[in-house]
């Protein structure tokens, strides 16, 4: 009876685990299952997007060719367009030769300022056309030509608006170009200045423009007579500054070079520096820009360049570890001390950092010893070991210490001087062996000097004992 109680048992054990193992089994494939159908919905759900979003890059760019195929027949294959395309193109040429002649003829303002518009729109259209008629609108907007006083104004905005959406389309082909845009910041009318500023700071906020040098010609403006043009440029700087902190530190030498320049009003840049800088350069010190302000004092020559460097440096905040840079390099500005306005603007830093600065022991020690310097420029030289970093020895160095070392020793050995009993100088050699050897001749000169020394004693000593006997035998 056991035995087959046990039986049943086991068997129970058995069907319960063939039981458990299909029930394991049915969940996994149905897991794959619906993993499959998972990896399937997300890849429609992805491809879904993709179609929503205009899919992928290459499919993005197809799309583009197909669309610039599509507008460029536009106007070859359309007789409207092949109408109206020669017809303004015929006006801006007509408009072109009559501002380039003597005898200049009265024409129809709203006309030409339509076909302009016209040719414009166009050019964005066909790749083609813009090749073919860019330099009809560069011809119109060139400030050097001796008709550039003559063109209508609204005609110049409307081809500095359209070379800005022209710019976006044919980046390359616009960008040899750029130069005569620059230069019509510099235009007569307020209107024209002020459209071609905000084209530029629109394609430079978009990252379709990058400014380097041309940034010095937006800089002019801040003294402009035209107040809302003013308010452009200090809002072209502070939207640069807030994309990007480091592109104002990278700006300022070109601007400061460039506005140092003979033909530049000493005023435009003090202005720049306090309506602009003192917004756009943070409150918090940058070491670096602060040095690198001071290298420009060797790097520069003119009195105008180091005044204006001196002034960008008073708008900076400064620590211990800036006070300690002015120090370092305090021979790079010290003979530049002697104009008044520069001491002045260096003496304005000192009190700046005593009221505003955190006063701490290192800073005041710091800002009294530079206070000193600067006004004992005229006496005194600086030397930089205290506030230079150790720097850690080569192997150059190391060696030439050795070498060093070596040679004293030599200098040491041969300098040497052995005094005899008899009073007798006695120096030695140079040596060409080792040092060693040397000792030892030393050593056994010295010896063999101890023996006849010795010798010639005991002689006067028996010298000395005959006398005595003598006078006793006398």
């Amino acid at each position: 009876m056991r035995e087959q109680i046990e039986n049943r048992d086991v068997n129970k054990k058995q069907q319960n685990s063939e039981e458990i193992e299909e029930e394991e089994e049915q969940k996994t494939s149905k897991s794959k299952k619906k993993s499959k159908k998972g990896k399937k919905q997300e890849e429609q759900e992805e491809d879904e997007l993709e179609q929503i979003n205009g899919g992928t890059e290459a499919d993005h760019d197809e799309r583009v060719r197909n669309l610039q195929k599509i507008m460029e027949s536009f106007l070859d294959d359309s007789q409207i367009f092949r109408f109206y395309k020669g017809l303004t193109k015929n006006i801006c040429q007509d408009l072109l030769n009559n501002l380039k002649s003597e005898q200049k003829q009265v024409r129809n303002v709203a006309l030409d300022r339509v076909a302009v518009l016209s040719l414009i729109k166009f050019m964005c259209i066909s790749y083609k056309f813009c090749r073919e008629n860019i330099s009809y609108l560069f011809q119109l907007i060139d400030p050097k030509s001796p008709f550039a006083n003559e063109l209508d104004n609204v005609i110049k905005t409307n081809i500095l608006v359209g070379l800005g959406d022209l710019y976006r389309r044919y980046t390359n082909l616009l960008e040899p170009y750029l130069p005569l845009v620059y230069q019509t910041l510099q235009d007569k009318n307020n209107l024209v200045r002020k459209t071609s500023l905000m084209v530029i700071t629109h394609l430079v906020l978009i990252d379709k423009l990058k400014v380097k040098a041309e940034v010095s010609n937006i800089a002019t403006l801040i003294q402009d007579p035209h107040q809302p043009i003013q308010n452009q440029v200090k809002l072209f700087f502070y939207e640069i500054n807030k994309k990007d902190v480091k592109q104002i530190y990278n700006f300022l030498p070109d601007i400061i070079t460039n506005l140092s320049k003979p033909e530049v009003n000493d005023e435009i840049f003090t202005e720049f520096a306090k309506q602009v800088l003192t917004t756009v350069i943070k409150e918090t010190p940058n070491e670096q820009m602060i040095e690198k302000m001071i290298q420009r004092f060797e790097l520069t020559s003119t009195l105008k360049e180091w005044r204006n460097i001196s002034t960008v440096l008073t708008l900076f905040q400064y620590n211990d570890k800036s006070i300690k840079r002015l120090l370092e390099k305090f021979e790079f500005f010290r003979q530049k001390l002697q104009d008044e306005k520069i001491l002045e603007n260096f003496q304005a830093i000192i009190k700046k950092t005593k009221l505003f600065g955190t006063k701490t022991p290192e800073i005041k020690a710091l800002i009294e010893e530079f206070e000193a310097k600067v006004n004992n420029y005229k006496k005194e030289t600086f030397d930089d070991y205290k506030y230079k970093k150790e720097k850690k020895p080569t192997k150059k160095d190391t060696k030439n210490k050795k070498q060093q070392q070596q040679k004293q020793r030599k200098s040491q050995q041969i300098e040497m001087v052995l005094e005899s009993d008899d009073s007798d100088e006695y120096k030695s050699r140079p040596r060409r062996k080792s040092s060693q050897q040397m000792q030892q001749r030393i050593i056994n000169q010295y010896s063999g000097q101890q023996q006849q020394n010795i010798k010639h004693s005991s002689r006067n000593q028996s010298r000395g004992r005959q006398v005595i006997i003598e006078s006793e035998s006398d």
